[in-house]
């Protein structure tokens, strides 16, 4: 958790972005969201989900996880908060 640990030692890793690439950051909500038998929608199925939308904005990315998401719930609540952000670089 972003924040959560205290005096925890953590490895700084630097990467250098091209044009086209794309940043995500989520909370668990959205892979763990369960379907209406309690099945996970699954941290593959999200990875699987991104390689093959992430040639859309930015904006359109997150609308297509979270239409996804959504429809894997089919109407159910999500015990838990879903958060996105996106950064795709130009």
């Amino acid at each position: 958790p972003l924040g959560g640990l205290k005096n925890e030692d953590l490895d700084l890793i630097t990467r250098t972005f091209e044009t086209g690439d794309v940043l995500i950051q989520l909370s668990d909500g959205l892979p763990e969201a369960p379907n209406a038998t309690g099945i996970m929608y699954d941290y593959d199925r999200l990875k699987a989900l991104i390689q093959t939308s992430c040639h859309l904005s930015a904006t359109d990315v997150i609308n297509v996880l979270i239409q996804s998401v959504d429809q894997w719930m089919e109407g159910k609540h999500n015990p838990d908060d879903i958060t996105l952000v996106v950064i795709k670089k130009k």
